[in-house]
């Protein structure tokens, strides 16, 4: 690991003025990445997992509704995993709640 040698007038700057250097520093670099690219994207992974997922306008309070909303997701899921000739080990059932 190098050892930190400020530049002349370093000292100078204070706290504020080196962060605004490290942020203009930052901000070049980002700039510079190409913002778009048009080469065709190549998947070269075996796919890890298969899902479905809903979001709901309004909280859902009846158990009976909240149990038929699932039975949907799971047709999903299940219709995904035939396309896919594959199966499951592992279920994960998220909830999000709006607070």
């Amino acid at each position: 690991m190098t050892e930190y040698q400020p530049q002349a007038g370093a000292m100078f700057l204070g706290m504020r003025g080196v962060t605004e250097r490290l942020t203009r520093s930052l901000a070049d670099k980002i700039l510079r990445v190409p913002a778009k690219d048009d080469r065709l994207v190549e998947a070269n992974r075996i796919r890890k997992s298969i899902g479905a997922k809903t979001s709901f306008a309004q909280d859902l309070r009846d158990v009976g509704q909240m149990l038929q909303e699932l039975e949907q997701i799971a047709q999903i899921v299940e219709q995904r995993l035939e396309q896919h000739e594959t199966r499951g080990r592992t279920l994960t059932l998220k909830v999000k709640f709006s607070d």
